[in-house]
């Protein structure tokens, strides 16, 4: 359901907003002023080594270096720099650690029920009905943020591992983790794109992966929480930065740029990465409400415009030929799809004042699909109504005539007679010819049983059947 151009506007979207929040560690916490002097440059060190780390450790050829995390390198490369190298060997008096930002305490390392939490007044919790729907409404927003971001993470982490992910599955374990998280006191989250993107670069392509990482993580809350106060915030900063650089996806950039020039200069300049302008528009869209707003607004505007502008591109391609043309009949034959992208165009194909008193239709070429479809040819019968001339239905293939015959009460202007016959038992592959009548079945085609007294419906006059 999501274009593809969405999953690239989102990851973009994602990954600057993933990597702007990596600068605020080289902001004072309490006056915002950016770092300075003999700090930054150790702050910038432990972020290089750490992005170094996170990204060559996976490289080195041997196999036991695969059985190690390259972002658990990454944390003790910055912890051996910060306290050997920075502390205790040049006397520098440190840069930021956790323990400075937000401290890992005896008090925060178990969960509680968040009703028996003293932290919560449950008393001043109003259920009234503004407070209910305000509940409900962020309820839902940020369900379905969590199930899109968890489904799109689902699809990257597809073309990672080149395996094919349960989105059932993940939709489950996301809604019972929210569930557990929410009555313990703890924060809402979905399956993010950037620490799933990580754990593939670690080599943790499989279920298990994330469920022990999870493990590890409480295990290390609950009872390492003292070492986790010792590792540099900048050291976190390079290993997001990391997630930021495999995140983004890089190709939409020159998908941009070759938008932006006329053929003779992407010839010229040798760049054959060009889409449709309309498509690099939703990439830039998606990307921009991404940043500035939320997920589910950025998804939901993204599809939005790439579902009309593809209505709107199918809606061109319904085209009408005349196969007969006389004194006293005019013959159209219809071709493509009829819905509402296409029903302003068809409805100019007619030559109203000049096609003979008697005009028909022949749609078994063209499908109708909905509502404005059959508004379509009901609207050209009035036109042709309104200068003395008739229009007549010649045939529908089954599709078309399915959906006309459920709604045939809804038109006065179309003229139409309709005949049923039965058609017996054949083979999988045949081809029978009777004059004014074809029957096709191919032998690729499933073919779907029918007893001898299955009665079709079809209008007078009608040259095929396609039963498919």
């Amino acid at each position: 359901v999501v274009p593809a151009t969405v999953m690239i506007g989102f990851c973009n979207g994602l990954a600057i907003v993933i990597g702007r929040a990596q600068l605020h560690p080289f902001q004072d916490h309490h006056t915002h002023e950016w770092v300075t002097g003999e700090e930054l440059g150790w702050m910038l060190f432990i972020l290089f080594t750490s992005m170094g780390t996170m990204h060559f450790f996976p490289k080195i050829p041997f196999r036991w270096i695969k059985m190690i995390p390259s972002s658990l390198m990454s944390l003790l490369a910055a912890i051996f720099i910060e306290f050997v190298v920075a502390r205790y060997l040049c006397g520098f008096k440190g840069t930021k650690t956790i323990k400075d930002v937000s401290p890992f305490t005896s008090e925060t390392a178990f969960p509680h029920l968040f009703f028996l939490d003293p932290k919560y007044d449950m008393n001043e919790l109003i259920l009234d009905s503004e407070g209910v729907q305000r509940i409900f409404l962020q309820g839902s927003l940020l369900c379905a943020i969590a199930m899109i971001e968890c489904l799109m993470t689902v699809e990257v982490v597809n073309t990672l591992t080149k395996s094919q992910g349960d989105r059932g599955k993940s939709i489950l374990a996301l809604s019972f983790g929210n569930l557990i998280a929410g009555t313990v006191g703890g924060m809402g989250g979905d399956s993010m794109i950037g620490l799933s993107t990580m754990n593939c670069i670690n080599g943790g392509t499989g279920r298990i992966a994330p469920f022990f990482a999870s493990v590890l993580v409480m295990c290390c809350i609950m009872g390492a929480y003292p070492i986790l106060n010792f590792i540099p915030v900048t050291a976190l900063s390079g290993i997001m930065f990391i997630v930021v650089i495999h995140t983004f996806k890089w190709s939409s950039v020159i998908m941009i740029i070759a938008a932006l020039f006329p053929n003779k200069i992407r010839k010229r300049l040798g760049i054959q990465s060009k889409i449709m302008r309309i498509d690099v528009i939703v990439i830039i869209v998606v990307t921009i409400v991404t940043i500035t707003t939320n997920l589910a607004y950025a998804v939901l505007l993204g599809v939005i415009i790439s579902g009309l502008s593809f209505a709107h591109g199918i809606g061109e391609r319904v085209s009408v030929y005349k196969t007969e043309n006389s004194d006293n009949l005019t013959v159209y034959n219809v071709d493509g799809p009829l819905f509402f992208g296409s029903k302003m165009h068809f409805e100019t194909l007619f030559d109203y004042e000049n096609d003979a008193p008697n005009v028909e239709l022949n749609l078994i070429k063209a499908t109708i699909y909905d509502y404005s479809g059959l508004e379509a040819i009901d609207c050209v019968a009035r036109r042709y109504e309104e200068v003395g001339k008739s229009l007549k239905l010649k045939s529908l293939n089954p599709q078309s005539a399915k959906v006309f015959l459920k709604s045939k009460n809804l038109y006065h202007h179309v003229h139409y007679e309709f005949e049923e016959f039965d058609v017996p038992n054949v083979p999988q592959s045949f081809q029978v010819n009777v004059p004014g009548l074809l029957v096709r079945k191919a032998s690729h085609v499933t073919p779907v049983n029918r007893t001898p007294s299955t009665s079709f419906a079809s209008l007078v006059g009608s040259n095929a059947i396609n039963d498919n």
